[in-house]
């Protein structure tokens, strides 16, 4: 078994198939091919089952891989410490501002640190971030969900051997802005809002979840999907479309105008998510407190609550 072996198997099973893995390695499929081959006579057991449709990890091989991951990630730090010293922090959140407010907070605090660079990446998908994680390209994935986290997610995490450790609890709002029809009225319910646009993510963050949607009263075909999340506040800061979200700093309100309302009952807390296989840098540490320090911060609106 060599180190190569197991890198081979990590980038087919990102890729979904040998062929692909072998472009994005730059070599013969038929080197990966008897690479594996090789490997799961080895092992006495397959790795992958094959198909039209490509590659798909055995049970033991799923095992086989977390193994994999380990090590390779392991060999990539003794390596990058004897040649350069240097370390780099993945951390991947869903797009909410305190969040990123803590990153730059971060960053500032190491800005001299010629040992360390950071990587923000947002978007969010249950799979991919299990993924990563379990791949050791991740340090910390960080998002807001409801409680209590469904059965199926918590099994998923530990299934893969991840930690999950709940944090501030956030307020889930509605977003209102200026020249909107509703957005003078004194008091709001979910009835007002049945007529009017709604702007959701492009995951369809909240209209899309069978839950929010049955619980909120959403109509799919009064929403509008869209990814960036400047555009979305521009439809909501011009009166153009409300939108759901959790509760945002001031300065953001204030920038765009806009009226946020609680919605009652509605309780989500912020998810860290890690892979306790992994050494836990301090700074993914010191990210994590800056975070909830930013959140703590956030001021409810004193306004009555929409009743859910």
């Amino acid at each position: 078994m060599t180190i190569q072996q197991l890198q081979y198997l990590q980038e087919v099973y990102r890729a979904g198939s040998i062929l692909q893995a072998a472009k994005n390695l730059y070599v013969a499929q038929s080197s990966i091919s008897s690479s594996i081959s090789a490997l799961e006579k080895e092992l006495g057991y397959p790795v992958f089952l094959r198909d039209r449709q490509g590659v798909h990890p055995t049970t033991q091989g799923l095992a086989v891989l977390e193994e994999a991951a380990r090590i390779c990630d392991s060999y990539r730090r003794i390596t990058q410490k004897e040649l350069t010293l240097h370390r780099h922090i993945h951390i991947r959140t869903t797009s909410y501002a305190p969040f990123s407010t803590a990153f730059v907070r971060l960053v500032g605090e190491n800005a001299d640190r010629k040992d360390l660079t950071f990587s923000l990446l947002n978007g969010y998908t249950t799979a991919s971030v299990v993924d990563q994680l379990s791949m050791f390209e991740l340090d910390l994935s960080m998002s807001v969900s409801m409680i209590p986290v469904s059965r199926s997610k918590r099994a998923l995490y530990n299934s893969r051997g991840l930690r999950l450790e709940l944090g501030h609890q956030v307020p889930a709002v509605v977003r209102l802005g200026p020249g909107h029809p509703l957005y003078d009225k004194a008091q709001i319910s979910l009835s007002d809002l049945k007529e009017h646009l709604l702007v959701d993510t492009a995951q369809g963050s909240w209209s899309l979840d069978g839950h929010l949607s049955h619980l909120l009263a959403l109509d799919a075909s009064r929403t509008l999907f869209v990814s960036e999340q400047r555009t979305r506040y521009e439809l909501v800061s011009r009166g153009l479309a409300y939108s759901l979200g959790f509760l945002l700093p001031e300065e953001v309100n204030r920038q765009y105008g806009f009226r946020s309302i609680p919605l009652a009952g509605m309780e989500f807390r912020t998810c860290a998510l890690s892979n306790p296989a992994r050494f836990l840098e301090p700074e993914i540490e010191r990210f994590r407190e800056l975070a909830d320090e930013e959140i703590a911060s956030l001021v409810t609106p004193s306004e009555r609550p929409i009743v859910v």
